[in-house]
This record gives C-alpha cells, structure tokens and sequence, in this order.
C-alpha cells in the first residue's frame, strides 16, 4: 500500500500535472501567442494549436506504453493513456480525437502484438474510449460534476471486467480506481485554474490595448498600429489617410450635464465614427487618444476620401440628438485630416498635419473639417 500510494498515486498526479503545465506553457510562448492576436486569420491559428495538441499528446501517449512496455506491467500506464484521450474531448475537433485514438492503438498493437493480455486490454479499452466519446457526444447538458461521476462510474466498470477476466485482482482493481479518480480531479482543478489564468491574462491584455470607456483601441496601440500602417504604405505606394477628430465644448457637457452624460456622449461619438468608418473602410481603425479625442487612420483611403468620411461623421454626430435622462445634449465634431506623402518619415508627421487642420477647424468655428488649411462646414 506504501508504494502504491508513493509511485501509483502521488508520482502519478504530480507527472499529470506536468503534462499539462507543460502543454500550457508551451501555448504561451511567443510563437503560439502571435497565433492568437487578432492580425492571424483564427481558423488558421486554431488549426495550428489543434495539430500541436494532438503531436504534443501523442509523445506522451508513446512514452506511456513504452513505459508499460518496458515494465512488462500493461496496466501500469492505462489510467494515463485514458485521460489522455478523455482530455482531447472537448479541446480538439472529434476527428483528431478519433486520429489520436487510432494511433494509440497502433502504437499498443506495434508493442504488444496481438495473443497477449495487452491486446485484449486495448479491445476493452477502445469501447470504453469510444463509448465516452459517444455520451459526450449525446449529452446537451454538460457539467463538470455529471463529467466526473459518468467517468468514476465508467472507470470502475472498466476495471471490473479486467478481474472478471482474471487480469488484475481486486486489490489492483480498487487501486486503479482511486488513482484515475483522483487524476481526473486533479485534470478539473488544474483546468480550472488554467482557464482563471488565461482570462485574466485576456482582461490585463485588452486592458493595456483598449480603453476601458469606449472599448476602443488605445494611444499605446495607435502609436504601434500607425508606425506599422506607414510603412506598409511606404513599402507599397498605397494611400494612408489620418482624421484627428475632437468634440466640441466637451467641457461644457460635463460642467452642465456631469460626467455620467458626458462618458455617454464619449460612447455614443465613438460608435457613430466607428459605424460610419467602417462603412467606406473594412480596414480603419479608431483610436481614442485623450480625453475628447479620437484619431481614425483609414489605409487604402486618400484624402478626398477621407474627408467625405469625417465629413459624415460631424454630420451624423450633430444630427445625432444624444439623449441623457431625457434631456437632449448637442454635441458636434472638428476634424482635422492629413494624408501620407512621400516626406512623411514618422507617424509624426501625418498627426501634426492633422492636429493643425483640427486646431483650424477649432478656430473657425467649430463643427468643422479641414484639409490642408481648407475648412468646410459639415451641415452644408
């Protein structure tokens, strides 16, 4: 009982929770965390990850039955190769599990041969396999407790028949249940804890790129998106248009209506300009870079275009008639637009441009566009 507990229980849960640590680290390396950034294609980076998961967990499965191989005990490994496939479930698609599955059993069938105990085990082990695959399959309510108990029962019946075979003795077979029940355990407790680590990496992620009020991408973000975009448009001679836009006695909103009515002027102006900008442009991209302050850098858009986007944009926003507990808040746009010329070396460059047309627009009386010191009224 003392060794059991040393090498089958004890050793046993630490080597699982190596696996999957592992398997979650290597996840966020660098390479594997590129995938997942929003200028991969998803399907693309899911499919990476998928294939990853069924090489990295095959390596493991052949460790195992080599390690049982090797032992000459072909029950020493079982509980692991089961939870193996049972932790694939659910984390790739069904036909890599069934992939995987398949080529367990070729390993098993290279190792063992066919006419040793080994082989039958295999025969009882596929159904068990392949019968789990098919409740979670059925099941429309899935719970982690009705998981846990499907498993412990179906574990029990699994070895149960190994002793009505004679294989293993009842001692082997309580053993080997309390084992995979507590591996299981550990698998949903470590699971668990993985996924409260990656959400909040997910929440300090999006929180040091987007703005918490708007949800819109940051200065930080901007700064990093630009650089990128100006050198695309170097690179290719493409047009890159940039709209500083600013509301208009912001100050005012808060001091007259308070600054819940003036963070829901904030949300409600970044989604018109979001909206309306997407409409000409799948590609822009809006920035909230101050306080009343957003930049909209539009690849692919040269300047006239651009100024029909921000002249639409003042437009929508002052006919928009924001609404605060019932009382109606007027609110405008300026804008201010620069495009990329062959002089502009920094992103710099293109923002002083606009942040001088916007100032323009701020002196010439405000609901305003102005390009290359031209401005236009953006009711007219």
């Amino acid at each position: 009982m003392t060794e059991w507990l040393l090498e089958g229980l004890f050793l046993g849960i630490f080597c699982e929770l190596g696996v999957i640590m592992s398997y979650h680290l290597i996840l966020l390396t660098p390479v594997f965390h590129n995938l997942s950034q929003y200028r991969m294609d998803k399907i693309t980076s899911r499919s990476a990850i998928n294939w990853f998961t069924v090489g990295y967990f095959l390596l493991i499965g052949f460790f195992f039955e080599l390690l049982q191989v090797n032992s000459g005990n072909h029950v020493l490994s079982t509980n692991f190769i089961i939870l193996i496939v049972i932790m694939l479930i659910g984390i790739i698609d069904y036909w890599q599990d069934l992939l995987v599955v398949g080529l367990l059993t070729a390993i098993r069938l290279l190792m063992v041969g066919i006419g040793d105990s080994g082989f039958l085990q295999l025969g009882i082990g596929l159904a068990f396999v392949l019968g789990l695959m098919l409740i979670r399959a059925v099941l429309t309510q899935k719970t982690v407790w009705l998981d846990f108990g499907i498993q412990s029962v179906a574990i029990l019946i699994f070895w149960v028949t190994f002793f009505a075979l004679g294989v293993v003795n009842i001692v082997t077979v309580f053993q080997l249940v309390v084992q995979y029940i507590c591996l299981l355990g550990t698998f949903y407790l470590a699971l668990k804890l993985i996924y409260q680590d990656n959400e909040l990496m997910v929440v300090l992620s999006r929180n040091a790129s987007h703005d918490y009020l708007t949800g819109l991408l940051n200065q930080r973000m901007y700064e990093a998106d630009f650089r990128q975009q100006l050198a695309v448009a170097k690179q290719k001679a493409t047009p890159l248009s940039l709209i500083a836009f600013d509301i208009d006695y912001f100050k005012d909103i808060n001091d007259h209506h308070g600054h819940d009515a003036g963070n829901q002027v904030l949300v409600e102006v970044a989604t018109i300009i979001k909206q309306i900008s997407r409409s000409y442009q799948s590609g822009s991209r809006l920035y909230r870079v101050g306080g009343e302050e957003f930049n909209l850098v539009l690849p692919n858009l040269d300047q006239k275009s651009a100024e029909r986007v921000a002249l639409r944009c003042c437009q929508m926003v002052s006919h928009s008639g924001i609404q605060y507990h019932g009382a109606k808040i007027p609110v405008t746009l300026s804008a201010g637009i620069s495009d990329f010329t062959k002089g502009d070396t920094q992103i710099i460059d293109l923002y002083l441009r606009a942040d001088r047309n916007l100032y323009l627009s701020k002196q010439r009386g405000r609901n305003r566009v102005t390009v290359n010191g031209t401005t236009m009224v953006a009711d007219q």
